[in-house]
C-alpha cells in the first residue's frame, strides 16, 4: 500500500530532484533540455535548425552557416549542403559593379556593363595559398584593373607591381590568376597570363 500511497501523493509535475521533468503540457514538438533541480526548458525548431552546444549554458536553436563556395538549403526535416566552387576550389562571382574587393579563392568574370572597366582591389590580408582570378570576356571592351594596396607587390613573370600600383588587361578576354605567396603582401600569377597585361 505504500506504493500506491506514494503514487496517489506524487506531485505532478514530477519535479526534476524525484526524477521527473517539473514540466507540465510541453510544448508540442519541443526538446526539453535538462535545469538541474529546476524544470526543464523546452527548445523548439523550425525548418533547418539544429541544438548547437553552448560550454556552460543550454544549446542554442540554429542553422549551418555556410563558408565560401558553399549554400545550404533549409526545408521541413531536411538540409541541403551543395558545393557552389567552381573548379579547382574557387567560387564565383559574375561581377557586374565597377569595383570590388576580392575575396580570396574567388574567381570574378569580368561582366560588368559594355564599356565599364572595372577595378579589382587585392583584400588588405590574405593568407598564404589565397588564390584570386579575374577572368575578362568580349561583351565588356572596358577590361578591368587588378588594384594593389600599399605595400603590396604583384609579380607577372619576373615584372613587379607594387606599392598600391595596378595590372591592367589590354583586350578584354585578358585572365589572370594570382596567389598569394607571403601573407597580405606578395601576390604571384600562376595561370591564365597574357602578354597584353600592363603595369603602373
Amino acid at each position: 500500500m505504500a506504493g500506491v500511497n506514494n503514487l496517489l501523493n506524487l506531485p505532478f509535475p514530477v519535479s526534476a530532484t524525484l526524477g521527473g521533468s517539473g514540466v507540465s503540457n510541453p510544448t508540442t514538438h519541443g526538446i526539453l533540455v535538462a535545469q538541474g533541480s529546476s524544470p526543464f526548458a523546452t527548445k523548439v525548431l523550425t525548418d533547418g535548425q539544429l541544438l548547437i552546444g553552448f560550454t556552460g549554458a543550454d544549446p542554442s536553436a540554429a542553422t549551418l552557416t555556410a563558408g565560401t563556395g558553399i549554400s545550404i538549403g533549409n526545408a521541413s526535416g531536411s538540409i541541403t549542403i551543395t558545393n557552389t566552387s567552381a573548379a579547382g576550389g574557387l567560387a564565383t562571382v559574375n561581377e557586374t559593379g565597377t569595383s570590388v574587393t576580392m575575396a580570396a579563392n574567388t574567381q570574378y568574370i569580368n561582366t560588368g556593363t559594355a564599356s565599364a572597366q572595372v577595378t579589382y582591389t587585392f583584400p588588405a590580408t590574405a593568407a598564404q595559398g589565397a588564390t584570386f582570378r579575374i577572368i575578362g570576356v568580349a561583351g565588356n571592351t572596358g577590361g578591368w584593373i587588378a588594384q594593389l594596396n600599399t605595400s603590396q607587390t604583384a609579380y607577372v613573370g619576373s615584372t613587379a607591381c607594387s606599392s598600391a600600383g595596378t595590372w591592367t588587361s589590354g583586350d578584354p578576354t585578358d585572365g589572370v590568376t594570382f596567389v598569394c605567396t607571403v601573407a597580405n603582401t606578395t601576390f604571384v600569377a600562376v595561370a591564365g597570363v597574357t602578354q597584353d597585361l600592363a603595369w603602373t
